[in-house]
């Protein structure tokens, strides 16, 4: 028997001061510093699980697995630090 996780996909983060936070309104845009061709980390329970990249689905985003990485290790192929979203 299975049981279903769930995955934590982080595209990059952003700081925001409070006036940027009252600020914020529909249509709002948060750039992030992080470049579209980016790597994302793709983590389960808060471990990372793998490495890969953004794509577009039929319309919807999904992410390529480029790396499968051992918990608690650091990727081979990236400078990308471990954080949670």
């Amino acid at each position: 028997m299975s049981h279903a996780r769930q995955l934590r996909i982080c595209f990059g983060r952003r700081w925001l001061n409070p006036r940027e936070l009252a600020g914020l309104k529909v249509g709002s845009v948060i750039d992030l510093a992080a470049q579209a061709d980016d790597d994302v980390v793709v983590s389960v329970s808060g471990r990372p699980l793998a490495i890969g990249k953004a794509i577009a689905i039929d319309g919807k985003l999904g992410v390529r697995v480029t790396e499968v990485v051992a918990e608690q290790a650091e990727p081979a192929s990236t400078e990308m630090k471990w954080t949670s979203c």
